[in-house]
């Protein structure tokens, strides 16, 4: 029996690793929670527990971000591309240049 090779990864740009919770809206499923593995400019892995999404399912990921001295939300418009056993990758699209500025900030944050 021979192993399987990994698939290649498909997001070029880096990638934060991130462990947060987060959630992702989707029209049938409504809001879920679900946790935040890794973001790039270009998209992120969720890890989805018991919710199963479907390739090409748009869906909306949902981040609490620490402003100053209080949170607020960001929403992401995106893709499922791909869906593994642990959870699905998500591929950003329609990203305002407010949205790409916070995305730029979390990824490249120190």
């Amino acid at each position: 029996m021979t192993d399987r090779p990994e698939p290649a990864n498909r997001r070029s740009g880096e990638r934060r690793f991130a462990g947060v919770k987060a959630m992702v809206t989707h029209d049938q499923l409504g809001l879920t929670k679900c946790k935040l593995r890794d973001i790039s400019l270009d998209g992120a892995f969720i890890e989805t527990g018991t919710l199963v999404l479907s390739k090409n399912a748009d869906v909306d990921l949902v981040l609490k971000i620490r402003a100053g001295d209080r949170n607020r939300h960001c929403r992401f418009q995106a893709t499922v591309t791909r869906v593994t056993a642990e959870g699905a990758v998500l591929e950003f699209r329609h990203l305002s240049e407010s949205e790409y500025r916070t995305l730029f900030d979390i990824v490249h944050e120190e």
